[in-house]
């Protein structure tokens, strides 16, 4: 039997209670000593090699995911910035469009006058021009 099991009881690794990682990690340096002085089994340190590379791993996606959500953030704010811009864009076209409105109703307005105008300096001015020049 390992040293390590000792402290996990005289049952077998696959009836003994669940044990982290961490917490064998420390029994077994409490042991052994720093596990930097100690030499792994090839399959340990394999297995070790495989987890800090996934950690490694999800490390990079986690960095990943959060200049992913930094990004999402900065095109929230300028879709936001967007948004404001077409309400003001919009606000100033329905102006617009009532100053439109207006000055053509004003532009009918004036043409009407002139052309009551014209038609009264008509009415006074002669039908024969010759007689004006004699």
């Amino acid at each position: 039997m390992f040293k390590w099991m000792e402290h996990i009881g005289s049952r077998s690794p696959l009836t003994a209670p669940p044990v982290s990682f961490q917490m064998f990690l420390q029994l077994f340096a409490s042991i052994s000593g720093p596990i930097v002085s100690m030499s792994l089994p090839p399959r340990l340190d394999a297995a070790l090699q495989r987890l800090a590379s996934a950690l490694d791993q999800l490390e990079a996606a986690a960095e990943r995911r959060a200049r992913a959500d930094a990004a999402r953030g900065d095109l929230e704010e300028e879709l936001a910035i967007m948004q404001d811009d077409r309400s003001r864009l919009a606000v100033d076209l329905d102006g617009a469009l009532a100053r439109n409105r207006s000055l053509s109703h004003a532009n009918a307005e004036v043409q009407r006058r002139l052309e009551r105008v014209s038609a009264t300096i008509r009415s006074i001015l002669p039908d024969d021009e010759s007689g004006g020049e004699a």
